[in-house]
């Protein structure tokens, strides 16, 4: 029979005898975490012995009581219950065991092998009816402490990141926030805040210019001594890291690549030299697109100012990435003329629906089910977007919520920018965070 967490009903009852056999093998907080308990048979007992007791098993916070039995003998006749154990932990219904488990021929299914306390208390009761009879009931049981894990309900109401070990747990704030002093809720420092909004657009594909102070997370990404690999785009998410794709980075020494921000005048760019490159595992292994992901570890921090500053990244997914939210892609790449901006170029486009997306990338040849989202026009529409050399380019949304500009997704593949309908694929970030997290804790 699998564990019980006790769903358990009623009884009145007598005392046999009851010890606690403790072996204090496992302490926290001073507390016994295991130990042993049995009844001792007598074939009679005097009257004053015939009383109830009651018993409690105490294991330190944050962890629930795994009791054990390893013998269980105790009668009953039909369906009712000569001698009987009972068991509670103060929260749920009261359980009421008896029969047989260890007699060959007569074994009850009704008695559990294993039961889970909800909390970290238990109690356990064990009853006779009387000394007359020829066979008396008996039962050994041995209890262990087990962690609670808090984390596996309501996320233990951590409202992004939520870590258990045992005997307790914490929250955590994904990469760009930071823990408030309730332990509980996040918020995101200084990112993604802009001293010149943006009032107009114009299309990457086919437009006027953006300013740097317009997009200052935006970055380009250059592999030193060879112009013709590696140009793209990323987005500065915080000093020392830049979120990019990796398609074309991929088996390029990460000394050999450059990160460079505040592009709007030659004198002012300010480059800096990579440390480390982390590219997603998974398009490591598969070059799945949507896992076109890499992180960039700058060996410089970069210092901020309203022309360079990070951009933040999602609390959560939600409506992010609802049909028909418009978002904003930057980026330096082709432009009508089939030549590379010098200047910083932007567009404003729709988040497609799913099943939209999932009819594109079959279109493409992929399998419909990538981490990606679409954004774009469709047949008949303006022709705008993203271009060749806009690979990365960040795909920006506003939370009104926060009042900030989050990085939604990174465009991860252009899909014809000279035509309607060729909407590109972005990849989805807040799927991401789990992983973008890990590495940068880990650095």
């Amino acid at each position: 029979m699998p564990p019980q967490s006790l769903p358990w009903p009623h009884g009145v009852f007598r005392w046999v005898v009851l010890s606690l056999l403790m072996e204090p093998n496992m302490v926290a907080d001073g507390i016994l975490q295991t130990g042993e308990i049995s009844s001792l048979i007598y074939h009679k007992y005097p009257d004053n012995m015939r009383r109830n007791q009651t018993w409690h098993l105490h294991v330190a916070r944050g962890y629930r009581i795994r009791l054990r039995f390893t013998h269980f003998d105790v009668a009953r006749d039909g369906d009712n219950c000569q001698d009987y154990v009972k068991v509670s932990d103060g929260q749920k219904p009261t359980l009421t065991i008896c029969g047989h488990r260890d007699h060959p021929t007569e074994r009850s299914p009704q008695v559990p092998m294993v039961l889970f306390s909800t909390s970290n208390r238990m109690t356990v009761k064990f009853y006779s009816t009387g000394s007359k009879r020829e066979h008396l009931g008996s039962f050994s049981a041995r209890y262990v402490a087990v962690d609670i894990d808090e984390c596996a309900f309501r996320n233990g109401q951590c409202e992004q990141l939520c870590y258990n070990f045992p005997g307790s747990f914490s929250c955590d704030c994904n990469l760009g926030f930071t823990l408030r002093p309730d332990n509980r809720t996040c918020e995101a420092p200084d990112c993604g805040r802009l001293e010149k909004p943006l009032v107009t657009y114009a299309r990457i594909f086919g437009g006027s210019s953006a300013g740097v102070e317009n997009f200052p997370w935006h970055a380009q990404i250059k592999v030193i001594g060879n112009p013709y690999v590696g140009k793209g785009a990323g987005a500065l998410i915080a000093s020392h890291w830049v979120l990019t794709s990796v398609s074309d980075l991929v088996g390029v020494p990460a000394t050999t690549i450059q990160v460079e921000l505040d592009l709007e005048k030659k004198a002012l760019i300010r480059r800096h030299r990579v440390e480390n490159i982390f590219i997603h595992p998974s398009y490591a292994t598969t070059r799945a697109p949507g896992q076109n992901i890499a992180l960039l570890k700058l060996v410089k921090p970069v210092q901020f100012t309203k022309r360079v500053m990070p951009i933040c990244l999602p609390s959560k997914g939600g409506d992010l990435y609802s049909p028909g939210r418009m978002g904003y892609v930057s980026g330096y790449g082709e432009t009508e003329l089939a030549k590379i901006s010098l200047r910083m170029k932007y567009t404003v486009l729709p988040i497609l629906d799913d099943i939209t997306c999932q009819a594109g990338q079959r279109e493409a040849g992929l399998d419909g089910s990538q981490i990606l989202f679409c954004a774009g026009y469709l047949e008949g529409e303006m022709a705008s977007g993203p271009c060749q050399g806009d690979v990365g380019s960040p795909f920006v949304v506003y939370e009104y919520e926060r009042k900030v500009w989050v990085l939604a997704g990174l465009t991860a593949w252009v899909r014809g920018c000279r035509n309607s309908g060729k909407y590109s694929f972005y990849t989805h970030i807040s799927q991401h965070l789990p992983w973008i997290t890990s590495v940068v804790s880990s650095q």
